[in-house]
């Protein structure tokens, strides 16, 4: 039986993971193995998605934590290489493109181990972005591509890639949803914050946003946020420093270990 390791590394990663995970669970050909890394380690940031994705606690925890970009992705190397050398998988897979994703590739990759990188292909243009730097990185020496659409696809034949490599599965994200669709049909979220279709449509009341990443953040380092409420117009500011991201906080023990 085959053994396939399955790096989860971030709350994004998480996502993309469980409908692969619970898929292969249904197979009879492979032993699935998740591998979190701790790129992401409080309990909301991790916890809460393992329990509600149904993910069992994963196999492997490398606990890295926090640090600059060298600290993480050396950190993550030198962690998984002795899980590879010891569990011995017959493949990896990657998911994304945070630092874990490059350095777990770069691990496959000299061990002779083959790499799937799941929603490879995907471009900003712009390699200030540390996530476009792993993706260069990570599509450069997978074995398989599976693409999330056909502009992946293009990336990756406009920079020489085989076409035998590229496999295009569509953009799992949906199949998280549809795995969650009935848990969030039913949730009263929409009410509880007063989030109507109807109303938001209308631009009557203005929906969350989440804005994150150094690119978006790192430099006016302020969220910004439009409210339609009764005081339409106001915008309010409010200082990222008050809740620093994850990639800037102390490095600290990882949760779950």
């Amino acid at each position: 039986m085959k053994k396939v390791h399955l790096i989860a590394a971030a709350r994004p990663n998480f996502m993309k993971v469980a409908p692969l995970y619970h898929a292969l669970e249904k197979t009879d050909w492979c032993k699935t193995r998740i591998v979190h890394t701790g790129q992401h380690y409080d309990v909301n940031m991790s916890d809460v998605f393992f329990r509600d994705l149904q993910l069992p606690k994963p196999h492997f925890h490398l606990n890295v934590g926090s640090g600059s970009h060298a600290e993480q992705t050396g950190g993550v190397m030198i962690a998984y290489e002795k899980v590879c050398l010891e569990d011995k998988p017959d493949c990896i897979v990657v998911v994304g493109d945070v630092n874990s994703t490059a350095a777990c590739s770069m691990v496959g990759a000299k061990l002779w181990i083959p790499v799937v990188h799941l929603e490879a292909g995907l471009r900003s243009g712009d390699r200030s972005m540390p996530e476009e730097i792993n993706r260069l990185v990570t599509d450069a020496i997978a074995d398989v591509l599976w693409t999330p659409s056909e502009d992946a696809d293009e990336n990756l034949a406009r920079e020489g890639v085989p076409a035998d490599k590229i496999d295009r599965i569509g953009n799992i994200m949906i199949d998280s949803f549809e795995m969650l669709r009935e848990r969030i049909e039913a949730s009263d979220a929409r009410d509880r914050l007063g989030l109507d279709v109807g109303r938001i449509r209308a631009c009557d009341v203005a929906p969350a946003v989440e804005c994150r990443c150094a690119r978006n953040t790192a430099t006016d380092r302020r969220c910004v946020a439009v409210d339609r409420g009764p005081d339409a117009g106001r915008v309010r500011r409010a200082s990222a420093h008050d809740q620093e991201p994850e990639e800037f906080r102390p490095a600290r023990p990882a949760v779950g270990r």
